[in-house]
C-alpha cells in the first residue's frame, strides 16, 4: 500500500508524486487557456489540473 496520492495540490495540502501546480506551469496552460474556454474534467485522477485550469481563466 502507498501512503501518498499520485497527484498533489499544495493549496489543499495534498502531497503527491506529481505536483499539479508545477505541471500546470510546465505545460504553460495559463498561456493556452482563454476566458471563453470551458474546462471538462474527464476523470483524470483527482482532476487537480482541471481545477487549476478553471481557476486560471476559463469558465
Amino acid at each position: 500500500a502507498f501512503n501518498y496520492f499520485y497527484q498533489g495540490l499544495e493549496k489543499i495540502n495534498i502531497k503527491g508524486c506529481r505536483p499539479s501546480e508545477a505541471r500546470f506551469k510546465n505545460y504553460s496552460l495559463a498561456n493556452i487557456i482563454k476566458p471563453h474556454h470551458e474546462i471538462l474534467g474527464i476523470g483524470a485522477n483527482c482532476c487537480f489540473l482541471s481545477i487549476l485550469c478553471k481557476k486560471s481563466k476559463a469558465h
